[in-house]
C-alpha cells in the first residue's frame, strides 16, 4: 500500500500524477531562457496548467524580453486573457476569475483559421479582439529570450504553474495535434472532472520527439529545469525549486485529500496524500460520497506530540463549512482518535483500543445505515452507527480535533493503489 513509488510521487505509478508546480509571487519571481539557434515561430504550440493567485491586476504568464511587450501572454487588469504576437492583440471576450487549476493550450498558425486559438480546459475560447496575425512572432529564436512570470518590462505574474510544454513548428490548426493530446475530455468517471491532465512523462515525450528548442517543465519547474532531453533549461530569478516548488498540482483522475478544504494548520504533501498538523484542523477527501454504496479508505498513521489523543480519522457531513468540520466545540463528524476515543462530534460515544503508531488504520462506511468500522492492521477495533447520516453526503476526514500538543502524520490511500487490508463489500473512492 505505501510503497516508495507512492510516497515519492512516481509518475509511472500514477498515470496522471504531476510531480510539482512552481509558485510565482507576482513581485520578483521569473524565469528566462536564451536559445542558441533559431526556429520558425509562425507556427507553434504551448500547453500549461495555471492557478491564479491574484485577480484584477496585469498578470504576465509568458512572453519574450522584448521592450514594448510585442510577444506576451497575460491577464489584463480586467481579467481578460491577452495573447499579443508580433504586437498584434488577441483579447478574450470573457474573463478568467476562477482561482482553481485550469489548463491552457495556445496554438499559433499564421494564416490559419483562426491564426491564434486558445483552449481553456479543452474548449476553444472566444475572442473579443482578434487581430489578424501578420509577420512572424519571435518566440523560438536567439534574438530574444523567453520568459515565464515577467514581460519585457516590469509586469510580473502571481500564479502557480505546472507542466509547461512548448513545441515549435507545430499547431492544432495544421493538424499536427488535437486538443485531446494534452488532456482528457468528457466527464471523468473517477473524479467528476470535465478535463483531466496527461502525465508529466507523456508531455515530456512530446518535447523529446520535437527536439530543438522544444521544452517541458515538470518536476523541476521551480528552478526551470527542462524535463525533456533537449536541455532547454530556464534560469530562475528570485526563485528556486526548494522555495517555489509545490505539491499543489492540478486535479488527478482519482481521489486525494482536498487542499482547498483544509485548515491553515494542516499541510498536505506527497501528491496531496500525506496530512500533517499540530493544532486543530482537518483535511477531507476531494470526492464526496453521495449517499449510496459502501466505501473504505486506509491511512498509515504515525503518532506525535502528546500521543495522538486529539488526532482523528473518520468522516464528516459534506454540507458543513470547512472551518467547523472538526474541532472542540463545533462540527458534525464521526472519528476515532488515536488514543481510542470514538467521537460523535464533541461527545465521546465509545472507547476502543488505541491504535499503535505505525499502524495502517482502515475505515469502512455503509451509506445506507450510517455504520462505521475501524481496523488496526486488519483487526477490528469496533463499530459505530450514525443513523442520522444514512443516505446523506459525507466526506472522509483526517484531522486534529484539539490543540493539545498532538501532532498528526498520516498518509492516505483512497484506493488508487491496492489496500493493505481490503474489506469485503466495500469499494474505493475511485468509482464514486
Amino acid at each position: 500500500m505505501f510503497a516508495p513509488s507512492l510516497i515519492g510521487n512516481n509518475n509511472a505509478y500514477f498515470a496522471n500524477l504531476m510531480e510539482a508546480s512552481a509558485w510565482f509571487d507576482g513581485v520578483a519571481d521569473y524565469q528566462e531562457l536564451s536559445f542558441g539557434s533559431n526556429e520558425e515561430s509562425a507556427r507553434f504550440l504551448l500547453s500549461f496548467w495555471l492557478r491564479r493567485t491574484e485577480l484584477g491586476v496585469v498578470g504576465t504568464i509568458a512572453g519574450t524580453n522584448e521592450a514594448g511587450n510585442q510577444e506576451i501572454i497575460r491577464f489584463d487588469a480586467d481579467d481578460k486573457l491577452r495573447v499579443q504576437l508580433n504586437n498584434q492583440a488577441h483579447i478574450s471576450s470573457g474573463t478568467f476569475t476562477d482561482t482553481g487549476w485550469h489548463h491552457f493550450v495556445v496554438s499559433v498558425e499564421q494564416g490559419g483559421s483562426p491564426d491564434v486559438s486558445v483552449y481553456y480546459d479543452g474548449a476553444a475560447i472566444a475572442w473579443g479582439t482578434d487581430a489578424s496575425l501578420s509577420g512572424n512572432p519571435s518566440w523560438f529564436n536567439s534574438t530574444n529570450n523567453l520568459r515565464i512570470g515577467r514581460d519585457g518590462g516590469s509586469n510580473y505574474g502571481a500564479f502557480y504553474m505546472a507542466q509547461y510544454l512548448a513545441l515549435p513548428q507545430v499547431s492544432i490548426q495544421n493538424g499536427d495535434f488535437a486538443i485531446s493530446d494534452f488532456g482528457t475530455g468528457g466527464l471523468d468517471d473517477l473524479s467528476g472532472l470535465a478535463w483531466t491532465p496527461k502525465s508529466d512523462a507523456a508531455m515530456a515525450a512530446l518535447a523529446d520527439a520535437a527536439g530543438g528548442n522544444a521544452f517541458c517543465l515538470t518536476g523541476g519547474i521551480g528552478d526551470g529545469t527542462d524535463a525533456s532531453a533537449n536541455g532547454n533549461d530556464f534560469t530562475a530569478t528570485s526563485m528556486s525549486h526548494a522555495a517555489n516548488g509545490s505539491d499543489d498540482t492540478p486535479p488527478k483522475a482519482f481521489a486525494v485529500m482536498d487542499l482547498n478544504n483544509k485548515a491553515a494548520s494542516i499541510t498536505l504533501t506527497n501528491g496531496l496524500r500525506k496530512v500533517a498538523c499540530s493544532s486543530t484542523g482537518n483535511a477531507v477527501s476531494d470526492i464526496t460520497i453521495a449517499g449510496t454504496g459502501a466505501y473504505m479508505f486506509e491511512t498509515l498513521y504515525t503518532a506525535g506530540g502528546t500521543g495522538g489523543a486529539g488526532c482523528v480519522i473518520g468522516a464528516c457531513l459534506a454540507s458543513q463549512s470547512p472551518s467547523v468540520r472538526v474541532g472542540n466545540t463545533a462540527g458534525d463528524y464521526v472519528a476515532l482518535s488515536m488514543s481510542g476515543s470514538l467521537y460523535d462530534s464533541t461527545t465521546i460515544a465509545d472507547t476502543f483500543s488505541a491504535p499503535a503508531s505505525g499502524s495502517v488504520i482502515t475505515v469502512t462506511y455503509d451509506t445506507s445505515t450510517g455504520a462505521f468500522e475501524w481496523f488496526d492492521d486488519g483487526v477490528s477495533l469496533g463499530t459505530y452507527t450514525k443513523g442520522a447520516w444514512a443516505g446523506q453526503d459525507i466526506l472522509f476526514l483526517v484531522g486534529d480535533r484539539a490543540t493539545t500538543g498532538d501532532a498528526l502524520d498520516a498518509t492516505v490511500n483512497f484506493g488508487d493503489t491496492p489496500f493493505s487490508h481490503p474489506q469485503s463489500g466495500f469499494n474505493t473512492l475511485q468509482g464514486v
